[in-house]
């Protein structure tokens, strides 16, 4: 049975870029793609996907707080990924206070992203 995935990221071009890997591997089901935070919870409300793989810097619906994507997550039963340009103690807390389970960096996302989706996916 395929890894279900939602993803999201602000820059069209990512977007693409992310949707080209994972369509890749007959593994993974993408059950959608969003532009910004409030896109991502809708989507992963509607859908519940196993993983959601996510740009922690997005533009944010007024009162938005990471909590609120940690609490979906909870409640949908999804594991989220983070991504950010950054991988630096910064983001590594924003990815935490997000509920993330990993912190991948962008300019090396492409090496290991599938194999990330497929580690989050099985972990307990």
């Amino acid at each position: 049975m395929p890894i279900s995935v939602v993803f999201a990221d602000d820059y069209e071009v990512m977007r693409r870029g992310i949707r080209r890997l994972l369509e890749a591997d007959p593994e993974i089901e993408i059950l959608g793609e969003a532009k910004d935070y409030a896109e991502t919870m809708s989507l992963t409300a509607a859908r519940s996907p196993q993983v959601v793989v996510m740009d922690l810097h997005m533009p944010a619906p007024e009162g938005f707080k990471p909590i609120h994507i940690k609490d979906l997550m909870l409640k949908t039963s999804s594991r989220l990924i983070a991504i950010s340009i950054w991988d630096d103690r910064e983001a590594n807390e924003l990815a935490a206070d997000f509920g993330a389970r990993v912190l991948l960096d962008k300019p090396t996302m492409a090496l290991d992203l599938i194999h990330t989706i497929r580690r989050v996916a099985a972990a307990a």
